[in-house]
């Protein structure tokens, strides 16, 4: 199986949850916009902190990409077991199969790191 850029995997994420955001709400409360711009952020980190491991190739680096996708994926993850939960209002069954999507990458996500780790 080969190996997906996560710069890629991370970019997906992020547009199945835009997508899925608009659907479910249209125009976002400026709290979940908050919180949307802050995955973002996160996200854009994350694609520098990818970039810069390429370059580099360290160990450290790879480490310290490592702890910084995973706090970035847990914030992902956490706003969709939210969403999940009915946390943001009650879903339909497409809302929630695009919500699994979503979860479905993250954990790919989890176990790149994870290989990633076992790496280094």
């Amino acid at each position: 199986m080969q190996e997906e850029d996560p710069r890629l995997l991370i970019k997906r994420v992020l547009n199945a949850t835009d997508k899925l955001l608009s659907e479910r709400f249209g125009v976002l409360t400026p709290e979940q916009s908050t919180h949307l711009q802050t995955v973002k952020r996160s996200a854009e980190q994350f694609e520098l902190l990818v970039t810069y491991a390429d370059d580099t190739a360290s160990t450290n680096a790879r480490k310290f990409l490592a702890y910084e996708t995973r706090e970035t994926l847990a914030t992902v993850l956490g706003y969709t077991e939210m969403m999940g939960e009915g946390m943001f209002g009650m879903m339909n069954t497409d809302q929630l199969q695009q919500l699994f999507a979503i979860r479905a990458q993250g954990k790919m996500l989890l176990v790149w790191l994870d290989d990633l780790l076992t790496t280094v």
